[in-house]
């Protein structure tokens, strides 16, 4: 595929007729800076040897090491962030040789650190894989056979660990990932035991629901959150932020209200009592019912964002001066000429020390980059440009200036500021991330990105990217949109489509669901509004000091693990 992001040919290839899974993977490990010399080991990270994944799958473990007794076979146990954390073997020589290649307790087995293997692919995929021979990336594996199957938390659906079964290559393997299969029910088994009676009460009646209907169903517990396939494809981040302030308010009861999604639809959302009164079950249906509709949830920035969409366009059919301020790529230019309309003349503030431009066109003029010391504190500002621009002014001219930075430097950004009765103040993205999906779309709606056809982002590449910063805003995030397009030009965009280092949430949200990122957005950006004083962010969140700290524990737990 041609285009400045196009991905280059594999230096290093794969065996001849590898499935295409395998061959994927070996473009991440190649893009990682890996080499297929390179050794095991290179990155260690702590973990708890007592954690309860370890607890849960050590007795299973040992009972599967004793059947492996006097076979070249064994494996280890990885956690949810792919750090090994136990091994079993039947055969010593075999665990002293895998020791010896560096795939040891408390090293980091992804792709980026071990390129294509069972650990790191099914990490990546969170699917079943199998990995032979010559199939993995690094040189130093190519001697075994090894089978990765995730272990998903029977209640919560959140990866646990993955489990590595290895074996030398040629050993007969037919049965090898029946045994496997069979080693994760056992272990999930142990951990559905581990919940009191009335999670698994809740949790059978979310089953029932789900065999009964194809609409979406979720399941909000004390600590777990549970949902079929179609939540997915029906709901963002931030509708199940709004679903679960909901079931808080409806829990105990059986009724059915209306709730707006962050698309606009209206659905109709059914409360079922479970004999837990911790636990809330909903269903979600086509159609509103019952109640007016639930409006949305206070706090998120989509109703901000359309209402800043309105005062650009009334801006634009209006007289008088604007000044559009923001952070470095948020956007200050787009809206500038948005407002300005499209027969404007644009010259950047320090082309204007020279003096008014000869013959320029009548219309509205922008002017770029005004700097100030509110902008740069080593710039000072120009007198010349200022008497220029005061000129402009003089000519009737409507003027549309852009600056770095924020409403608060009024003061710093002096007279261009002060001929500008309005003010565009544009939000940096990071602020922004709940209505992510509007302007995604609305990037990928432009004649840049439709060139090859029309494309989509898919649920979870939404989820990983709310996960991150964006330092660079609107400009940093084109860009990796620009990549993915590169890489797909029509149809859904996944997750394998974006730049490696967007692949993968920041490690404060890994493991985290999409409801409890949305939280966790929520709680930092309030908690920054009032800067970091947690009795006031509270008091606006609408719940307790003691349940803040909870919460705020919890994802700090949720990011160590």
């Amino acid at each position: 595929m041609s285009g400045a992001f196009a991905v280059p040919p594999l230096r290093y290839v794969p065996p001849p007729m590898t499935r295409a899974a395998i061959v994927q993977s070996w473009q991440r490990s190649e893009r990682a800076g890996l080499v297929p010399q390179d050794t095991i080991g290179e990155v260690e990270r702590e973990y708890n040897p007592s954690s309860r994944l370890v607890a849960t799958a050590r007795p299973v473990l040992d009972v599967l090491a004793e059947e492996f007794r006097g076979l070249r076979a064994g494996g280890l146990l990885a956690d949810n962030s792919a750090t090994v954390v136990d091994a079993f073997f039947g055969d010593q020589d075999l665990a002293t040789a895998t020791e010896g290649i560096g795939a040891r307790p408390g090293v980091v087995f992804d792709e980026e650190n071990t390129g294509t293997n069972a650990i790191a692919t099914c990490y990546e995929t969170r699917e079943p894989v199998e990995i032979h021979g010559a199939e993995h990336y690094l040189e130093c594996m190519k001697t075994l056979s090894c089978y990765g199957v995730p272990v998903i938390n029977p209640v919560t659906r959140r990866l646990e660990g993955i489990l590595d079964l290895m074996m030398d290559s040629g050993i007969d393997t037919r049965v090898m990932h029946t045994v496997l299969t069979q080693t994760v029910r056992d272990i999930t088994a142990r951990m559905l035991a581990d919940y009191d009676t009335d999670v698994l009460h809740s949790l059978a009646a979310f089953r029932a629901l789900t065999r009964r209907t194809d609409d979406v169903v979720l399941l909000f517990g004390r600590d777990f959150v549970l949902q079929n396939n179609r939540t997915a494809d029906v709901l963002s981040a931030v509708d199940l932020a709004d679903l679960e302030r909901l079931a808080g308010e409806l829990r105990g009861r059986s009724t059915t209200v209306a709730l707006e999604l962050e698309s606009g639809r209206v659905v109709g959302v059914e409360s079922h009592v479970v004999g837990s009164i911790d636990a809330s079950l909903l269903r979600v249906r086509d159609g509103g019912g019952g109640r007016p509709a639930v409006p949305r949830a206070i706090g998120r920035t989509l109703s901000s964002t359309e209402r800043l969409s309105d005062r650009i366009a009334a801006l634009a059919g209006q007289d008088g001066n604007v000044l559009v301020v923001g952070e470095h790529g948020s956007g200050r230019s787009r809206t500038a000429r948005q407002i300005a309309g499209p027969a404007a003349t644009v010259l950047d503030a320090a082309e204007l020390a020279g003096g008014v431009p000869v013959d320029l066109p009548d219309g509205p003029v922008v002017i770029e980059d005004v700097r100030s010391p509110g902008a740069d504190p080593d710039v000072s500002p120009d007198a010349r440009i200022d008497a220029v621009i005061g000129a402009l002014a003089r000519q009737r001219r409507r003027l549309i200036m852009t600056a770095t930075g924020t409403a608060t430097d009024s003061a710093a950004l002096g007279y261009a500021g002060s001929l500008c009765p309005e003010w565009v103040e544009l939000p940096p993205l990071r602020e922004r991330l709940s209505d992510l999906s509007t302007i995604t779309g609305e990037m990928l709606g432009r004649p840049e990105f439709t060139r090859g056809g029309r494309v989509r982002l898919s649920r979870p590449v939404l989820d990983v990217l709310r996960a991150h910063s964006w330092p660079g805003n609107c400009a940093e995030l084109e860009m990796v949109l620009r990549h993915a397009v590169d890489r797909r030009s029509v149809g859904d965009i996944v997750v394998a489509d974006l730049p490696a280092r967007y692949q993968r949430p920041s490690p404060a949200r890994t493991g985290l669901t999409p409801f409890e990122s949305a939280e966790l957005d929520l709680i930092e950006r309030t908690l920054a509004a009032y800067n970091g004083n947690k009795v006031h962010t509270a008091k606006h969140l609408g719940i307790s000091r003691s349940k803040l700290y909870s919460r705020m524990r919890y994802f700090q737990e949720a990011a160590a693990r």
